[in-house]
């Protein structure tokens, strides 16, 4: 009877560790958090010399300021979205949405790809390889979803 119930309790633990761990894990992260981790990443993998860890974190700066501007006032929106789709939904409504995120996009991005471009430039040609293996990696994965 022993052995059942060790049994028993392994089958109710081991799921319920693994839950647990993928539930912590795939916990909600702030946009700080999500940078951290990914420049965190890129520094180990490539392991990157100081100057391109300069280069990185000045990329991911520009980056989050996109993100926050972005998600500013997307209460407000949802609210008017909201709104709309109770009622009647139409162009008048949903052309100014678009049109301001458009706008923060078009702000940021000629700053996120110059940011861009300059910590590609930095990388040695190994890198480069390494960063270009990488896209192919995800591509492939992506696209045999």
């Amino acid at each position: 009877m022993k052995r059942n119930a060790r049994i028993a309790l392994a089958l109710v633990l081991v799921p319920l560790t693994l839950g647990l761990s993928a539930f912590g894990y795939a916990r909600s992260r702030s946009p700080e958090e999500k940078l951290a981790h990914a420049e965190g990443w890129v520094k180990d993998k490539l392991e990157l010399d100081e100057a391109q860890g300069a280069k990185l974190d000045a990329l991911g700066s520009e980056i989050l300021g996109l993100v926050k501007d972005f998600h500013a006032g997307r209460d407000a929106d949802l609210d008017q979205v909201l709104a709309a789709v109770k009622g009647n939904l139409d162009r008048q409504t949903l052309d100014p949405l678009v049109a301001k995120r458009r706008a923060t996009i078009d702000e940021h991005l000629p700053r996120v790809l110059d940011k861009l471009v300059a910590f590609q430039n930095s990388l040695t040609p190994e890198q480069k390889e390494e960063v270009a293996q990488f896209l192919q990696k995800m591509h492939d994965r992506r696209r045999n979803r």
